[in-house]
């Protein structure tokens, strides 16, 4: 669980976060949702460690290094797609065999079977996307935490890469602004509004609300 008290970050003396409190149980699909400039990206930044809090806390029941974090444009390698999902459990130092097996399992995962070989800087945004997620998930991180993965992709990767986060069994923490992602996809949404957490709820009861829309 992610357990997260008084955090307030700052930024040229505007507090652009400010949650009391919040916690991010194990085993679902975690969303936090809201519309430009409410907060939620710095969030996830901050308890990635991405970013510096101005005060409060934030606790973890896994290290740091078993948690994984997509920003929301890929950043692929000069090489191949395989060597691109490879490059985790090279890091890692995985014996050849099971970096291997691991790889053709995210190729198999993604279906990228066919462009595997090709180099990873001339693929499309949604085929960066599927590597992108592949080479988190290889090295089975125990969280990951997604900012906007399906921004500025086409509708068939969009729907594609959601079927596949639907079928992982991880614990996960997903930044997105569509309600209907939302609805697709989490368990739980914290619903975002300048830095601060309006509600925490289902997707379809914050929607009842009414809540999501006024984000």
């Amino acid at each position: 669980m992610i357990k997260i008290n008084n955090l307030i970050k700052e930024y040229k003396n505007r507090t652009v976060v400010d949650v009391k409190e919040l916690s991010i149980p194990n085993n679902m699909i975690f969303g936090i949702v809201g519309g430009n400039g409410s907060g939620k990206s710095t969030l996830l930044k901050i308890i990635a460690e991405l970013l510096p809090q101005t005060s409060g806390t934030i606790s973890r029941d896994v290290a740091l290094d078993e948690m994984v974090y997509l920003f929301q444009k890929p950043h692929m390698f000069n090489t191949s797609v395989y060597h691109n999902i490879a490059y985790p459990l090279k890091f890692r130092k995985f014996n050849k065999n099971i970096i291997e097996e691991k790889v053709n399992q995210m190729i198999d995962l993604f279906d990228l079977k066919h462009i595997k070989d090709q180099n990873a800087l001339s693929l499309s945004g949604g085929e960066s996307q599927k590597v992108n997620l592949a080479r988190a998930l290889v090295f089975d991180p125990k969280w990951i935490l997604l900012d906007e993965p399906t921004a500025n992709i086409d509708p068939k990767s969009t729907m594609q890469i959601e079927k596949i986060l639907k079928s992982i069994e991880m614990n996960m923490v997903i930044v997105t602004h569509s309600l209907n992602q939302a609805k697709r996809l989490c368990d739980q949404v914290a619903v975002m509004a300048e830095g601060q957490i309006l509600e925490v709820n289902t997707p379809e009861i914050a929607l009842k609300n009414e809540v999501l829309v006024y984000v």
